[in-house]
């Protein structure tokens, strides 16, 4: 039987940047895939999964697209000394300083912006993980010199397999209602997202409502640092609009590109990362706090991308669970109470709670239901407000848009993930965005 060093199993974003990172410590690999590789060779793939893998490997690099469950899985386990993720393979082969970053909501609007603070107060730091590009490429580029350090999004996919990942600093943002039907319950899913905190070796950065979670999973003796646009005893808070690091003014949030009180505490939460990386004293860095001024958030993330005779139109596609929504509505509520929100719900369920939804519904005209769950969603809000159930997304898309009127909002903040009817949250976005310039002319 020939033996390889490394095992790829799943040549996704993560597999592909764990290959290149194989190939660029001049490893043995092959890759492992369920479905055809024509651009690779050497893979094995398609593979059955009711066949023994042929080799010994002594690390499978593991893709998070592939579940506990997974047939698949049982033959890696049996061919393999061991099994990782990307992220543990990525970080076993790098001394370059890691930030790591997770929660529900808001992981890459602060993984950009804490980014973005890092390079303004003059290091060479990069964005990887989850946000897009694998750890394993940006591990290739510090050892080539180019990066200083590496800040990472970390889904709790990534986490569920891992014992520790070793960061600097950890952030976990939030923890609502999302990923249940993976990992069975909302304590394993906070126990998961935990593991980034266990593994900090500076400082730990929590939202302070966390303080169940906190006393059930935390057990690093590192200094905690927690932030709040509520809790007015957290260490930054916000308050008449600024945001404040106990009790001293330190940026003026109305000043901001990024609006509503999620983004403050994204914003918090990278100030909190960045001076427990660097020192307090980046509280009063002037480029710092530039950059947090003109910060923008990415597309389909609470977009404003159309105004016309009178009505806004929001492209929200990355809302793929209540919490976020929520957001989006305390965002673009009326001043005057009045109901002033169309809002499009549904898609791919991931067994969500969405009965959280209903205290935020004060400020919504209609609800205009489409995609697989739409039925549950529908059984959940029942008696809150008007709904239609438009069966898919693009009649749903069509009917707000000729029913809204002078002073409404036409909001795409669906909740739910996109894959029954788009790849991606996207691809979902970029059609509500068709539809709104072709119905409206715009």
């Amino acid at each position: 039987m020939n033996n390889y060093e490394i095992l790829i199993a799943g040549y996704g974003v993560s597999g592909k940047a764990a290959a290149r990172l194989a190939a660029f410590l001049k490893k043995s690999y092959l890759v492992l895939d369920e479905k055809e590789q024509p651009d690779l060779p050497d893979a094995l793939a398609p593979w059955n999964a009711a066949e023994p893998l042929p080799y010994h490997f002594q690390t499978a690099v593991l893709s998070p697209g592939i579940r506990a469950g997974n047939p698949l899985l049982r033959q890696i386990k049996a061919a393999s000394d061991r099994v990782i993720g990307e992220l543990e393979f990525a970080a076993e082969n790098t001394d370059c300083p890691l930030i790591g970053i997770t929660g529900t909501n808001g992981k890459t609007t602060t993984t950009e912006l804490t980014t973005v603070i890092f390079q303004a107060a003059g290091e060479a730091a990069e964005s990887a993980g989850n946000i897009g590009a694998g750890l394993s490429d940006g591990v290739i580029a510090h050892r080539n010199g180019s990066v200083d350090r590496l800040i990472v999004e970390i889904s709790s996919f990534q986490l569920e397999r891992a014992e520790s990942f070793p960061v600097e600093v950890a952030a976990v943002l939030n923890l609502a209602s999302d990923h249940v039907d993976r990992h069975g319950s909302m304590e394993e899913y906070a126990k998961v997202k935990f593991v980034l905190a266990n593994s900090a070796r500076k400082a730990v950065v929590l939202n302070s409502n966390l303080v169940q979670e906190r006393k059930m999973f935390l057990k690093t003796d590192v200094p905690v640092i927690t932030f709040s646009a509520y809790d007015q005893t957290a260490d930054l808070t916000l308050k008449d609009d600024w945001i404040c690091w106990r009790g001293k003014p330190v940026f003026d949030f109305n000043s901001a590109a990024l609006k509503g009180k999620h983004n403050a505490e994204n914003m918090m939460a990278a100030l909190a990362i960045l001076a427990a990386a660097k020192g307090e004293q980046m509280f009063v860095c002037q480029p710092v706090l530039d950059a947090l001024k003109n910060f923008a958030p990415d597309h389909h993330r609470a977009e404003c991308f159309l105004e016309k005779n009178g009505i806004r139109y929001v492209d929200d596609s990355k809302a793929t669970n209540p919490h976020a929504v929520n957001a989006a509505l305390e965002m673009f509520r009326s001043n005057d109470g009045k109901k002033n929100i169309l809002l499009l719900l549904g898609g791919l369920d991931k067994d969500m709670d969405f009965k959280e939804l209903i205290p935020y519904l004060t400020s919504v005209k209609k609800i205009f239901l489409a995609g697989e769950c739409r039925q549950k969603v529908a059984a959940a809000l029942a008696g809150c407000c008007d709904m239609e159930d438009c069966g898919d997304f693009r009649s749903a898309a069509r009917k707000m848009c000729v029913e809204a009127v002078s002073g409404d909002v036409v909001l795409l903040s669906p909740a739910t993930a996109s894959m029954d009817e788009f790849k991606n949250y996207r691809e979902r976005g970029n059609c509500f965005k068709e539809i709104v310039r072709e119905v409206t002319g715009a």
